[in-house]
């Protein structure tokens, strides 16, 4: 399947078709438009998150999963996850960060499962973690989410 070659402007938050995809662009893994999207914003940051959420979700949820982001990004990654991304590698992703040490990824964790409250895993595992988290802001998050 081809794919237009995209080029983000982070300043304008704008997306600019450049030229028609060459040979090599049509099949370019997801991990390399990763790698140039992270070249592109020179780090982990919201604005890479909502592109591979678009572009590339499969990506963004193995930055998720894999915890590749420092926790004050991976928090972030996990809200845009939620809300851009619904397949089940995503929610399972999520609800493993629940058991995160930082508890600002817990918080993030739950503000991207918190779309997919439809769904009973989902619930389950929130109603799980309010008993059990340490962090009062966390339970105060996971209390929000399971009211809403």
């Amino acid at each position: 399947m081809a794919r237009d070659v995209i080029v983000f402007d982070s300043s304008a938050s704008s997306t600019t078709l450049i030229h028609a995809p060459t040979a090599y662009e049509t099949t370019m893994t997801h991990r390399g438009m990763a790698s140039i999207l992270l070249a592109i914003y020179q780090g982990y940051c919201e604005a890479l998150f909502e592109a591979l959420a678009e572009h590339s979700p499969d990506e963004l949820v193995e930055i998720v999963r894999e915890g590749r982001a420092p926790n004050s990004r991976l928090t972030y990654a996990a809200e845009i996850l939620g809300r851009h991304v619904a397949s089940p590698r995503a929610v399972e992703a999520l609800r493993n960060l629940l058991d995160h040490p930082s508890p600002l990824v817990r918080e993030g964790a739950v503000l991207g499962l918190e779309p997919h409250l439809d769904r009973h895993d989902v619930k389950e595992a929130l109603h799980r973690a309010v008993g059990r988290d340490p962090s009062p802001g966390v339970r105060r998050a996971l209390a929000e989410a399971l009211e809403s």
